[in-house]
């Protein structure tokens, strides 16, 4: 490929013909030129290779577009996929001679074969319910184990002493006299630790395909522990696996003044 000359270079090509070699200092202008005519020869062949790189992705773009107007069935042809009942009813020769008329009657008529409807027999088994969140049962509150201090053990049982005497002999006393003298004792009980527990069986794939029953199970479980628990501190027997309530070990209430015919 031939590179192309400015004017530039030719004019100074032409007087350059006339020197001498000898004499050096003339051929500066004439570097020069060829040196600037070097530059424009070089910025013509980027603007070339811009326009080449812009024609390439255009022709890219347009063979894109091609093939989805073949995917689609092309401009003016009829398309692959299948008309939707909506596009039937639209594109009906009968409803469209109804809507050219200018005195239209009160009613069209159209030939109507199967309907399908939410019966078993017909598109009834592709209804399918709104389902909502887990309604669970409503809770009473568990409160007794919070009003008592709670302390872990590693024994199967609790040792602890309890007052049985309190001392009960204060009294007046006079001058010089005596003064009275009380006593207390206390002796050792030893309670031995309950155990409350309960189970749910529930299948490993259950529990794999609805992590969400994981999470019922073990709170209704912990909740049905502090429920029972409250029970036994409260109302339990103290005896075989029960606890001692506190209800059972008080003494029963006595009211200290009966009114006669009360209402």
């Amino acid at each position: 490929m031939n590179a192309p000359m400015t004017p530039g270079l030719r004019a100074a090509i032409a007087a350059g013909q006339h020197l001498k070699v000898k004499d050096g200092t003339n051929l500066d202008p004439i570097l020069r030129a060829i040196e600037d005519n070097n530059k424009a020869v070089d910025a013509r062949l980027k603007s070339i290779e811009g326009s080449a790189q812009k024609v390439i992705e255009a022709t890219a773009r347009l063979d894109e577009m091609d093939q989805k107007m073949a995917r689609r069935g092309g401009v003016g042809e009829a398309s692959s996929q299948p008309e939707t009942w909506g596009q039937e009813f639209t594109s009906a020769p009968e409803l469209k001679e109804f809507a050219a008329q200018t005195s239209r009657p009160g009613r069209l008529r159209m030939e109507m074969k199967t309907t399908l409807t939410t019966s078993p027999g017909s598109a009834g088994a592709l209804v399918r319910p709104t389902r909502d969140d887990v309604l669970m049962m409503p809770r009473r509150a568990v409160m007794v184990r919070d009003l008592l201090p709670v302390i872990q053990i590693s024994t199967g049982s609790v040792e602890y002493p309890r007052q049985t005497e309190r001392p009960a002999g204060a009294d007046t006393v006079v001058e010089g006299a005596l003064k009275p003298e009380s006593a207390m004792a206390f002796d050792m009980v030893t309670v031995a630790s309950k155990v409350i527990a309960h189970w749910i069986p529930a299948s490993r794939q259950i529990l794999d395909d609805e992590p969400q029953l994981a999470g019922i199970i073990d709170t209704e479980l912990r909740y049905g522990l502090a429920l029972k628990e409250d029970q036994q501190l409260l109302y339990g027997s103290g005896t075989g696996a029960n606890l001692l309530g506190m209800v059972t070990s008080s003494t029963a209430y006595v009211a200290p003044i009966t009114v006669a015919g009360a209402t």
